[in-house]
């Protein structure tokens, strides 16, 4: 999920043809009229000196900070500030998806929209008066692509990742979504939580830039602390929660 590192145009994609007209059209859904309430003085959002406005978004969104998932594969916008020791974290609902980096020049959002289905926005983490500003490129980059079947919408993936976080694509990749095996998710999130004997790819990280023809992952089963891989105090969570990266 998220936004992407570069912008193209799209007047080419049947999306911004009529009548859905997708970069045209005025979007209806949770951002759009919080961002309504806020030019209309209704609400505000208060600026957290460490989080930025992290904390009061997801409060006026009613986004539950127990949804935090974190992910140190340098697959976003905010790639720079992506490691293993420093992930990203995101928090969702059933409309909304917040992502948050530290030090983070913006919070990435997308929220789903009952006429032009996924919609993206940006809030600048340091401006003084908070704005959401749809993005209509960038995250339309990954966003819209095949993998998303040529039309907005949202997007997981799990890839094996060296030492910075930066994905080893001659692995290979995987899309992730209700269908993809157990022993296929989560390469390059942290997962916290326990889950008996089966596996999967997350919390692995390879330091010598290759990935074996083999892979396995004893020490990334049944992880309950983070603590030793990243300081999780800057964090809303000290978990990237199974059951979150389940739903």
């Amino acid at each position: 999920m998220m936004l992407a590192t570069s912008a193209i145009g799209h007047a080419s994609d049947e999306f911004e043809r009529p009548p859905i007209e997708y970069s045209k059209s005025t979007p209806s859904n949770a951002i759009s009229r919080l961002q309504e309430q806020l030019d209309k003085g209704e609400k505000t959002l208060q600026r957290d000196p460490r989080l930025g406005y992290l904390p009061a978004l997801l409060e006026a969104l009613n986004i539950n900070r127990d949804s935090q998932m974190l992910v140190y594969s340098k697959t976003s916008l905010q790639v720079r500030r992506i490691t293993p020791r420093t992930p990203r974290a995101i928090y969702f609902n059933d409309d909304l998806a917040v992502g948050y980096c530290q030090a983070g020049d913006v919070l990435e959002i997308s929220a789903t929209d009952n006429t032009l289905g996924t919609v993206f926005y940006s809030l600048d983490q340091k401006a003084s008066s908070p704005h959401l500003t749809r993005q209509t490129d960038n995250c339309l980059v990954c966003h819209s692509s095949s993998r998303t079947d040529s039309i907005p919408g949202h997007l997981a993936r799990s890839v094996f990742v060296d030492a910075t976080g930066q994905p080893i694509l001659s692995a290979g990749s995987q899309s992730v979504d209700y269908r993809t095996p157990f022993d296929k998710r989560w390469g390059g999130w942290y997962v916290t939580g326990t889950h008996g004997d089966q596996s999967h790819h997350g919390n692995m990280v390879f330091t010598s830039g290759e990935v074996p023809s083999t892979v396995t992952n004893t020490k990334g089963m049944n992880l309950t602390d983070l603590s030793s891989r990243l300081d999780i105090t800057r964090y809303l969570q000290p978990t990237s929660d199974i059951v979150a990266l389940m739903v």
